[in-house]
């Protein structure tokens, strides 16, 4: 098969699957979302993970990738559909946010962790339950590339074409994780390629201690 059938293939793949599996963000989806991780993960009022790995130059943060991306620009313009600051357990009115690792500023609508130097119980405790819901998008990179092995090395591909490869894998993914399932408990099992977990470093040994007693 040649290289254009491969790209043109993905194109259409991308197109037939993306109203399905990738589909516009709404109010409702938001808060779809934010009910599963207070649910599964006791972290309220998030409304995603997010992480960047797609080998950009090197002057570029995660952050910066993040900002120039059509999703970035939408956050920082606030054009995202996210729903309205609500008490949390009778506190005053919070907002939502998106959960990521320290190369990410803190904003309004995206949370990080707290610096690991000079840490209270109480940030080591957040740190512990930032990093335990984050997680699932290094859960998610992991089945990704343990599905679609094509993104366990560099694309030497002209950027259009790389573009379109991995459109198709992320909607195939959905597609796939829609019908199949993950379990996101069982973070060891051979489906996940566990390469692709970057904690927020070691567990202090209180929070290991936590994490045992789940």
């Amino acid at each position: 098969m040649g290289a254009s059938t491969v790209y043109e293939t993905c194109n259409v793949i991308w197109k037939e699957l993306k109203a399905t599996e990738l589909p516009t963000l709404t109010h409702d989806s938001f808060k779809e979302v934010a009910i599963g991780f207070a649910q599964h993960w006791h972290f309220p009022h998030v409304l995603g993970a997010i992480d960047v790995d797609v080998g950009d130059f090197g002057r570029h943060s995660d952050g910066g990738v993040l900002k120039h991306s059509s999703f970035g620009r939408a956050l920082y313009s606030n054009s995202l559909p996210i729903p309205l600051d609500e008490s949390i357990c009778g506190s005053d009115p919070l907002p939502y946010v998106f959960l990521g690792d320290e190369a990410y500023p803190l904003l309004r609508n995206i949370m990080r962790p707290f610096p690991r130097r000079g840490l209270d119980n109480v940030r080591r405790i957040y740190n512990y339950r930032h990093s335990r819901a984050r997680r699932t998008i290094e859960c998610a990179f992991g089945v990704l590339v343990g599905k679609w092995s094509v993104l366990k090395t560099t694309l030497n591909i002209l950027p259009e074409n790389a573009i379109k490869v991995v459109l198709a894998c992320c909607v195939l993914h959905n597609f796939v994780r829609r019908r199949e399932g993950v379990s996101l408990d069982n973070i060891e099992s051979n489906e996940i390629d566990n390469s692709w977990f970057q904690m927020e470093g070691k567990l202090q040994p209180q929070l290991a201690g936590l994490a045992n007693k789940r």
